[in-house]
């Protein structure tokens, strides 16, 4: 079983790209295409998938989430980041229980902040 990123995510992972509060981003108003974009992997009819294979999910989910364009700046290093934690969180066993609310979960591990490598002359 696939763990699909959720909006939650996303916002963290905006917020470390934009340096903004993930609470301001929230209130974006084009937010909302971030959502669709998460949930286009999980695309389907009755029991057949779109995307059957983990790559294709990747592919469509940072591909929606740049031509989405929910953030106002930073929409393709926010795509790439979703979906390097899309293919960790594949990696890693889930942790959350049946009971636990699915918006309390959190990356287990820190999202870096994007640095340009100095030129060394």
């Amino acid at each position: 079983m696939i763990a699909y990123l959720e909006l939650a995510d996303y916002l963290l992972i905006a917020e470390r790209v934009l340096g903004l509060p993930a609470e301001a981003i929230a209130n974006f108003n084009r937010i909302g295409l971030a959502a669709s974009a998460l949930a286009a992997p999980q695309a389907g009819f009755g029991d057949v998938e779109a995307y059957p294979d983990f790559a294709t999910k990747a592919a469509v989910l940072c591909w929606h989430l740049v031509k989405n364009h929910p953030v106002p700046d930073g929409n393709k290093r926010c795509g790439f980041l979703a979906t390097v934690e899309q293919h960790d969180a594949r990696r890693r066993p889930t942790e959350r229980t049946c009971g636990q609310a699915a918006n309390s979960r959190r990356p287990s591990r820190p999202i870096r902040a994007l640095k340009r490598p100095s030129r060394a002359e």
